[in-house]
């Protein structure tokens, strides 16, 4: 579906709503930005709304981080990834 929704319209706005780890390479080829809303409670939709439309400007900080790759070639298998 991203894929259809950015070929006709380059101005997707990918939102996840997760709390695992996702490999976002597909959603990062096919859209124009990424948010993260992870743990929003039950304001989510309308936090959501009011960052989309410019009403309120996003200052958090995630507690997690994001690995550009899950793993690197030639690493053995237990390393950690560095």
């Amino acid at each position: 579906v991203l894929k259809k929704a950015y070929r006709y319209n380059k101005n997707v706005i990918a939102v996840l709503a997760n709390g695992a780890v996702l490999s976002l390479g597909e959603v990062k080829r096919n859209s124009a930005a990424i948010v993260e809303t992870y743990y929003a409670g039950q304001a989510e939709g309308r936090a959501l709304a009011m960052l989309l439309s410019g009403e309120t400007n996003p200052c958090g900080r995630l507690a997690e981080t994001f690995v550009k790759k899950c793993c690197r070639r030639g690493k053995r298998r237990g390393d950690l990834l560095s």
